[in-house]
């Protein structure tokens, strides 16, 4: 479970701020999720951390693969819509800090979505050491 300390990052703020770094999928993109594909979502953390202050802030990502969502056929629902997924990432970094873990259930926007990929994609991806 995410702790209080952490938020989910929001892609669509992140784009706005830095939009030739800082790339988010495309509306129609987001509106041909499906159950099965796979987004990448990042969380942000600041905590006062004596033992490594380098840890006070800092973020990671991870695959989740989406579970249940609702059918997205109108733009103006996008901002609104309740996703759900797992997180399906073995190698995450600082599970202590925000306490999000491999298998994890996860509720989220598509704010939140910084990459969709298809199952056969992120095998794809994982298997060039890409992801």
């Amino acid at each position: 479970m995410m702790k209080g300390n952490c938020k989910i990052v929001d892609a669509w703020a992140q784009h706005a701020e830095h939009p030739t770094t800082f790339a988010i999928p495309s509306t129609k993109e987001l509106m041909h999720l499906k159950v099965g594909d796979y987004v990448k979502l990042g969380v942000i953390w600041k905590i006062p951390v004596t033992k490594f202050p380098a840890r006070s802030a800092g973020g990671e990502r991870f695959w989740v693969k989406v579970t249940e969502l609702p059918i997205l056929k109108e733009y103006a629902r996008l901002s609104g819509a309740v996703i759900r997924g797992v997180v399906e990432q073995s190698d995450i970094h600082f599970p202590e800090t925000h306490g999000i873990k491999d298998g994890e259930e996860i509720t989220f926007g598509p704010p939140h979505i910084m990459a969709i990929l298809t199952a056969r994609q992120l095998a794809r991806e994982r298997q060039l050491g890409l992801s």
